[in-house]
């Protein structure tokens, strides 16, 4: 089996060589015009402002930046009450993207390549092959999709490599910007963690080119909120310091 495809009954469901690297090329993405960079600064800020996920501008730039083949977008309905001629779908259009509305509320499924939607299940959401198809979608890795879909407990399982010593939290908050729960595993953590290192550099180089110093504080501000939710929740039960 092709590590790239998922079969099902002996049947190909969903690929990822549908988009080579010379229709998904990195190189052509993260030069934005002075509108589109204008229009992603005042999102960021805006997002800041109502709360929003923390995680979506960011993703949204790994997306423009060529780091990322795609990303959800559902921003905070408040956050275009300043700009009643501007909607989700039209500013993803402004930043040259193709969208795809989600069947089941108004996420839009985000993606620069036309063709990347192919990936998209024609199966029910709530199905395995369809969360397959959709984690191949956002770029996840197979072992990451397998974890997700049969993990059971806490979501932050990487904090008993600290307790084991195998890990820092400094090192294991970098895990966070793989955007997807990575395999229960100190292979997959390595894994993770070498991602998140290559995405959080590239976060804070596209917010040099951008001059977007807000989107440099938003990186960081992420990576140190799960540096020290890591640090505080890693600490074995019986330690003294607790009591």
């Amino acid at each position: 089996m092709d590590d790239n495809t998922l079969f099902v009954h002996g049947k190909t469901v969903c690929t990822m060589t549908l988009v080579d690297n010379s229709m998904y090329p990195a190189t052509q993405y993260g030069c934005m015009q002075e509108e589109q960079r204008q229009l992603f600064g005042q999102y960021i800020s805006h997002h800041q402002e109502y709360g929003g996920d923390i995680g979506e501008p960011l993703q949204m730039a790994l997306v423009l930046g060529g780091e990322k083949p795609a990303t959800m977008f559902d921003p905070p309905e408040e956050m275009f009450s300043r700009y009643p001629d501007l909607s989700p779908s039209k500013l993803v259009k402004k930043w040259g993207l193709y969208y795809r509305r989600s069947s089941i509320n108004s996420t839009l499924m985000v993606s620069p390549s036309y063709f990347w939607f192919d990936l998209l299940p024609a199966v029910e959401l709530g199905t395995e092959i369809g969360a397959r198809c959709r984690g191949l979608f956002f770029g996840y890795p197979f072992d990451a999709i397998n974890h997700f879909l049969h993990a059971e407990g806490a979501i932050l399982p990487g904090r008993k490599y600290i307790v084991q010593g195998e890990f820092s939290a400094e090192e294991l908050a970098y895990s966070v910007f793989t955007f997807y729960r990575p395999e229960d595993s100190k292979t997959g953590y390595e894994r993770a963690i070498n991602i998140g290192k290559k995405r959080y550099n590239r976060l804070h180089e596209l917010a040099h080119e951008w001059e977007l110093s807000n989107l440099a504080e938003m990186t960081d501000r992420l990576y140190s909120d799960f540096t020290i939710r890591y640090s505080e929740e890693s600490v074995p039960a019986n330690n003294p310091s607790n009591d």
